[in-house]
């Protein structure tokens, strides 16, 4: 019972701690170490780019390709988890100049 105790508590602060979306897209995202998706340095979500991004879902061509695993809005980071091998990549954010 203890342990099912504390798996639920674990999935509800999972639940409740929830990433905010115009800290995401509103940044040009610089990969700095571990997994580096596609091959480029910087992720982007701007109009026509091959990046988007829902919930915690990074999305390549459409496609699902990593979930936002940690962030930190202090020293503009992230760490994005690739749904296909489990790696994880760090990446940088720089603001968008508008």
């Amino acid at each position: 019972m203890k342990k099912y105790l504390i798996l639920l508590l674990l999935i509800l602060g999972a639940c409740s701690t929830s990433i905010d979306k115009g800290f995401v897209i509103e940044r040009s995202w610089c990969w700095d170490s571990g997994y580096r998706f596609d091959d480029v340095d910087f992720i982007h979500f701007i109009e026509q780019s091959q990046f988007s991004y829902n919930h915690d879902t990074l999305f390549c061509n459409s496609k699902p390709v990593g979930v936002i695993v940690y962030f930190n809005k202090e020293y503009d980071e992230i760490k994005i988890k690739n749904i296909e091998n489990g790696e994880i990549g760090l990446y940088y954010g720089l603001k968008y100049w508008k």
